[in-house]
């Protein structure tokens, strides 16, 4: 049996992260995890900060709405700009409310729009 050897990246880990990352990334503060058997640099796993579906947990301040038009359907990238200043941040949009595919990002569809610092935590 063959194990793999998994090595976290302590020394240069921001100056990789620098490299390979952008600002607004959800990995900007997970760890970075060599698997050395098989040449792979990857980020340790993050925690979501807010599950809008668990009802037990209270909806944050600072909530805001955004209607996907059509010329954001498909794009949220640009849905990220209008809300954000930053496309960088499309991801965020689409995880905090269960959207997981682009082609359920549709005209008419009201997105809840939390902090950008909600991001980052």
């Amino acid at each position: 049996m063959i194990t793999n050897k998994i090595v976290k990246v302590v020394g240069k880990q921001s100056e990789l992260k620098r490299s390979l990352i952008d600002f607004s990334s959800r990995y900007q503060r997970s760890e970075l995890i060599y698997y050395s058997d098989f040449d792979i640099l990857t980020f340790d796993t993050y925690d979501r900060v807010y599950n809008p579906n668990d009802i037990r947990q209270k909806e944050p301040d600072g909530i805001r709405y955004y209607q996907i038009t059509r010329g954001t359907q498909y794009k949220p990238y640009l849905a990220s700009d209008d809300v954000y200043g930053d496309p960088g941040y499309w991801w965020f949009l689409m995880e905090f409310n269960n959207i997981f595919d682009i082609e359920e990002f549709t005209v008419g569809k009201t997105l809840k729009v939390p902090p950008v610092t909600m991001a980052t935590v």
